[in-house]
C-alpha cells in the first residue's frame, strides 16, 4: 500500500513549516493507526506519503481483506481530521497491489530498513499515482480485487503505468461487505457494468446510464461523483475489456 497526500505543494504554501510538521505528524498518527489496527507493517514515511505492507514479518491469511479495511478506515480518519481543522481540506490517494515481493533488511552495512521491494511494490506505487487519472481515492489491482469478493468495488479500467509495457486492470474500492450487500450498491454495480461494457464496445458513453450511476453514487459514497464526471474522457482505459471478450470468444471457437 502507498498513501500520498494530494496537492501537497499548494498546501505547504498556506501554512508555516512548523505548522506543516505538526499537521503531518497528526495526520500520519491517525492514518498509521488504521494500518496497525489491521495488522499492517508500516514500512516508512516518505515526505508526505506512507508505505505499508501485510503478510510480513508474520504470515497473515486474510491480508487482502485487512489492507482493504485499513484503506477504508483511513478514508474515514481523514474525514474526521479535516472536520477538526480550519486549514484547506487534506485529500489522500491510496494504491494497493498484492503479489510476490522480496522482504527483508535492505540498505548498507551501516544503515538499513526492513522493507519490501519488487515489481509488486512498484505497481502499488504506480497505482497510487493513477488515482489522479481515475479521480478516486482508493485504487486497487485485479489481483487485489480477486480476494475481496465481500467488498464493494467497481471496474476502473486498464491503466497504462509508467515502466509497465502492458496496461494493468484496476478497480476502485468503495466500501466493506455492509456496503456491498446494500440494495443501492447492488443496483449501482449492475448499471455500472452495463455502462462500462457499452463504453468499451462503442467508445461512447451512455449519458442516461451515466446519470443513473451518478445519482446512485451520491447517496452511496460522494467521492464517486468525480470518478463518474471524468469517466467520459477515459474511453482508451476500457478498450481492453472488449479485447478480453474477443479473446474469450476466439478461444471458445478454437475449442
Amino acid at each position: 500500500m502507498f498513501c500520498d497526500i494530494r496537492n501537497f505543494t499548494p498546501l505547504t504554501e498556506t501554512v508555516t513549516a512548523d505548522q506543516m510538521v505538526s499537521l503531518l505528524n497528526n495526520l500520519f498518527t491517525r492514518l498509521g493507526s488504521k494500518i496497525l489496527a489491521q495488522s499492517g507493517t508500516i514500512d516508512k514515511f516518505i515526505g508526505d506519503a506512507i508505505m505499508a505492507f501485510w503478510n510480513a514479518p508474520v504470515e497473515t491469511e486474510n491480508h487482502r481483506e485487512l489492507a482493504a479495511l485499513a484503506a477504508i478506515n483511513m478514508r474515514s480518519a481523514l474525514v474526521d481530521f479535516n472536520s477538526e481543522h480550519d486549514h484547506k481540506p487534506v485529500a489522500c490517494a491510496i494504491g494497493i497491489n498484492t503479489g510476490i515481493a522480496c522482504v527483508g533488511n535492505i540498505g548498507s552495512l551501516d544503515r538499513f530498513n526492513y522493507s519490501a521491494i519488487g515489481d509488486t511494490v512498484n505497481v502499488a506505487a504506480r497505482i497510487e499515482t493513477a488515482c489522479r487519472q481515475v479521480d478516486y481515492d482508493i485504487l486497487i489491482t485485479e489481483s487485489m480485487r480477486a480476494g475481496l469478493e465481500d467488498f464493494a468495488t467497481l471496474e476502473a479500467g486498464y491503466l497504462g503505468l509508467k515502466g509497465k509495457s502492458m496496461r494493468i486492470q484496476t478497480h476502485i474500492l468503495i466500501g466493506d461487505k455492509t456496503m456491498k450487500g446494500s440494495a443501492a450498491f447492488q443496483k449501482l454495480g449492475q448499471i455500472h457494468r452495463s455502462l462500462i461494457r457499452e463504453f468499451a464496445r462503442t467508445g461512447q458513453i451512455d449519458i442516461e446510464r451515466l446519470e443513473e450511476c451518478h445519482t446512485l453514487a451520491m447517496a452511496i459514497e460522494p467521492g464517486l461523483e468525480s470518478f463518474y464526471r471524468k469517466l467520459p474522457e477515459r474511453a482508451a482505459d476500457f478498450a481492453e475489456l472488449l479485447n478480453e471478450k474477443e479473446k474469450l470468444v476466439e478461444a471458445t471457437l478454437i475449442d
